[in-house]
């Protein structure tokens, strides 16, 4: 049952005050607008409330969408969902912050089914129209102050700001996410606050275990935790840290308290006073073992070119020694006494060994 208006001071007061309660108890954009359109349905006279928002501020892609959209109405009958930019509560308002529209303006059954409707515009990013069960002859009759629309209007771009904060987190968390390294952030005491799908892969730990904790005793060895901890201080003292915006090689932990090697890669993050950190890790202890597979591959066909030229070198001496002595004997046969035949068989030996 609505409240009926009365001249009295202190109901117009209460219900004043009952519209302002009714203001800002939520950031969720339907729900505030909901609380505001019952509060203002208490009002004499009114009928029921619509309250539409730019989808211009309701959708991240401006391009998308013109007009506006009904994400609050007081009627069970309301089939309008939306509106586009040549609405006639548009053309009405123009550029004007509130509009008293009867019966008497031409095609004011499109408008509304009720009496009469008063639009008012919620700064750039909606319309609060309300529909009048009963003609007034003015707005003051109606008696809703112009400091509380504001007021409204201030909240909806809270509600709305805090939407695409939300949409921008789930965002940015998809995205890390689907990275194919592990992504870790932790604040400025080294407490983890994201923790992605590839960290649970390559640490063993779930996100819920691991937001919230000590990133040190999640992956860090023992023997290193007094280093990193003191490299905290000492970034925080100085602003200074000599691993940080840098690849490094160490040697990290998982649940099962297996150590293995990761390249790492840790960036600050300023946000306003504070400092995040960023962690980007990837296991290397394959790439290592590929390295170290090239490495000794080389060294042994290093070691089998060396020994080839070895042998060729020794095999070289070998059998020069004896061909030189087989080439001498056969120049002294020249200097005696041979036959034609015999000459033809030195000269022979000399040819073939000289072809050897």
């Amino acid at each position: 049952m609505k409240q009926q208006q009365s001249d009295h001071p202190t109901k117009q007061l209460t219900l004043q005050y009952q519209l302002s309660l009714a203001i800002g108890n939520t950031l969720d954009i339907e729900e505030n607008a909901k609380q505001f359109g019952e509060a203002v349905q208490q009002y004499h006279a009114v009928e029921y409330v619509d309250i539409w928002l730019n989808n211009a501020s309701l959708v991240s892609n401006k391009s998308l969408l013109a007009g506006y959209s009904l994400v609050y109405t007081g009627s069970s009958t309301e089939e309008v969902q939306n509106l586009d930019l040549t609405a006639p509560e548009l053309r009405l308002l123009g550029d004007k912050d509130t509009v008293f529209v009867t019966d008497a303006q031409p095609n004011f059954s499109s408008l509304t089914s009720a009496k009469a409707v008063v639009l008012y515009r919620l700064t750039d990013i909606g319309i609060l129209k309300i529909h009048l069960s009963q003609a007034v002859d003015t707005l003051e009759e109606l008696n809703l102050p112009q400091i509380l629309i504001d007021k409204f209007a201030l909240s909806m771009q809270a509600c709305l700001a805090h939407t695409k904060a939300q949409e921008n987190e789930t965002r940015i968390s998809k995205i890390i996410d689907s990275a194919l390294d592990a992504v870790v952030l932790i604040d400025e005491n080294g407490y983890v606050t994201h923790w992605n799908k590839q960290a649970t892969k390559l640490f063993g730990w779930s996100s819920e275990e691991a937001i919230g904790t000590d990133m040190a005793t999640l992956f860090v060895p023992h023997r290193h935790r007094g280093a990193h901890n003191a490299g905290m201080k000492h970034y925080h003292k100085t602003g200074i840290g000599p691993v940080l915006n840098k690849r490094i090689e160490i040697t990290a932990l998982n649940r099962n308290g297996q150590e293995f090697d990761v390249e790492l890669t840790i960036i600050p993050i300023k946000l306003n006073n504070t400092t995040v950190f960023s962690g980007f890790l990837r296991d290397i202890t394959e790439d290592k073992r590929t390295k170290q597979d090239l490495i000794e591959a080389k060294e042994r066909a290093e070691a089998s070119v060396r020994a080839r030229e070895e042998f060729l070198a020794n095999m070289s001496h070998e059998i020069r020694t004896p061909l030189n002595a087989m080439m001498g004997m056969g120049e002294l046969l020249t200097y005696t006494s041979l036959t034609d035949k015999q000459r033809r068989y030195v000269d022979a030996i000399d040819t073939s060994a000289r072809n050897l």
